[in-house]
């Protein structure tokens, strides 16, 4: 029987194919009849499938096309809940980017706000073609116009991922931006915890969770004085805090 091996290679972001066996067990088809490759959608025909349901499912939805061959590149999608809630909570805008995890192969955007009672709730999605500045610009756009000018976010939350803080401080100039603290902990975690000992990074561990909970100014000072007390590696708590001073606020 037929066998083929095929091996991905994220690093080149490839396919190797490896033919072990070349012998079928059957004729050669005919036609390709009852094939799950002639069954597969073009992307036209993917995009009309998003289209219709977003349609269906009575999602307000705005479309970005190339000028050249009028192909939709960029698409933004909000339910109209999640408009109605985005005009009760308009504070805080947090933004969050996954790459290429998804069928379309398209970068996904999910936007979402914050409630009086600490909840979360998304605001709006879109799928972007290309990962440049000028497609979160847009993005940010069509968020901006479902608001008026009075009711702007007065604080916006994103990873650390630049062309979409550039966005940000293009198409909201005046609102306070931060990093999100889940990212800030992920990096701290991924970058810094083979530093310390396990007795160590359990401290430090807590008193950085005493750090961010701070609710005065002069308990954040208290607890950003003492965040490196007792621990033996100082200096590295040291380059944590002007980490943290440096890219927090953007």
């Amino acid at each position: 029987m037929f066998q083929l091996i095929e091996l991905y290679y994220e690093v080149c972001e490839s396919w190797k194919f490896q033919v072990i066996n070349d012998n079928h067990n059957h004729e050669t088809a005919q036609n390709l009849e009852g094939h799950p490759y002639v069954r597969r959608f073009t992307h036209e025909k993917q995009d009309m499938v998003l289209e219709n349901i977003l349609h269906s499912q009575r999602y307000v939805y705005y479309t970005r096309e190339d000028p050249e061959t009028n192909v939709v590149e960029d698409i933004f999608f909000c339910h109209k809940k999640s408009y109605c809630w985005r005009h009760a909570f308009l504070h805080v805008l947090i933004m969050d980017m996954t790459y290429k995890k998804n069928q379309y192969r398209l970068s996904f955007i999910q936007i979402a706000g914050v409630t009086s009672t600490h909840q979360t709730f998304s605001i709006a999605h879109a799928f972007v073609s290309r990962e440049r500045e000028e497609n979160y610009v847009w993005v940010l756009e069509m968020v901006k116009s479902m608001l008026n000018k009075c009711m702007e976010p007065r604080v916006i939350i994103t990873d650390r991922y630049l062309p979409v803080m550039s966005a940000c401080r293009m198409i909201f100039s005046e609102d306070a931006k931060y990093l999100c603290r889940w990212h800030i902990d992920e990096n701290i975690a991924k970058h810094c915890k083979a530093s310390f000992s396990n007795a160590d990074w359990k401290k430090f561990k807590g008193r950085w969770a005493n750090l961010c909970n701070s609710p005065t100014t002069e308990l954040y000072d208290y607890n950003n004085n003492r965040l490196g007390s007792g621990v033996s590696d100082a200096h590295l708590v040291k380059q944590l805090q002007r980490y943290v001073c440096n890219n927090v606020d953007q």
